[in-house]
């Protein structure tokens, strides 16, 4: 510091990370003096370093926040009525992305009392799955351990579920494939002609606290491939 001069506009200094140590060239504010530029100098490079270090965990949140409103985006495109409708759009208010306070229909999601959806596989075994991020929730909510959880692969899709009455292992491959293929009729890439879906008991399957809805972790899966019989149009 002491040898660069008061009023210095830049000034030339050896990069040690360099292995040539070559010399660069720093801009200086001569209107300070060169600790205060050094001074100046670190401040910048700690405000960056704090940004920087930032960065991964903002854009992963990004990411995941993108995957769940193309979730949304999906789950109105296929809703069946209005109380559907109306979750959804309960949903995107609790989670900030809507502030008016629009007139809302009255449905099963406002007085939290909101159910899966229910059918039956031809074998005769009952299936929970959801079409909207409650309904996905109380799936998981609702369903045993021991029973199979259903999930397209890699994206945003409604949860499948088939009762097991504690016995997985006895659900015949026709009713896995039929589980199957309605998880992933209720995906994003449900007009594709190939869909993987990954299926697992509900006990590999855990929910983060403070996800969103629907959101949900899982191990230990198994990978189904769905032939919907026709092509993305």
């Amino acid at each position: 510091l002491h040898a660069i001069p008061t009023g210095a506009a830049e000034v030339e200094v050896t990069d040690y990370y360099d292995p040539n140590q070559a010399t660069v060239t720093l801009k200086l504010d001569p209107h300070y003096s060169a600790k205060e530029n050094a001074q100046a100098a670190f401040d910048r490079y700690r405000r960056a370093r704090r940004i920087l270090d930032k960065v991964p965990g903002l854009l992963a949140e990004a990411r995941a926040e993108g995957e769940y409103l193309q979730g949304v985006q999906q789950q109105v495109e296929t809703a069946e009525d209005t109380a559907e409708l109306a979750q959804l759009e309960e949903e995107l208010r609790r989670g900030g992305f809507l502030h008016e306070q629009a007139k809302r229909v009255r449905s099963r999601d406002r007085s939290g009392t909101v159910e899966p959806r229910r059918a039956t596989t031809r074998d005769g075994y009952p299936m929970l799955y959801g079409k909207t991020g409650a309904q996905n929730d109380a799936v998981v909510r609702t369903a045993a351990p021991e029973d199979l959880w259903f999930h397209v692969k890699d994206g945003p899709g409604g949860h499948v579920v088939i009762r097991t009455s504690g016995r997985p292992d006895e659900v015949p491959e026709s009713s896995l494939r039929e589980a199957a293929a309605l998880a992933a009729s209720l995906s994003h890439w449900r007009n594709d002609a190939h869909v993987p879906v990954n299926y697992t008991a509900l006990k590999h399957v855990h929910k983060p606290k403070g996800a969103r809805p629907g959101f949900v972790t899982y191990t230990d899966f198994r990978t189904l491939h769905v032939d919907t019989g026709h092509e993305r149009g």
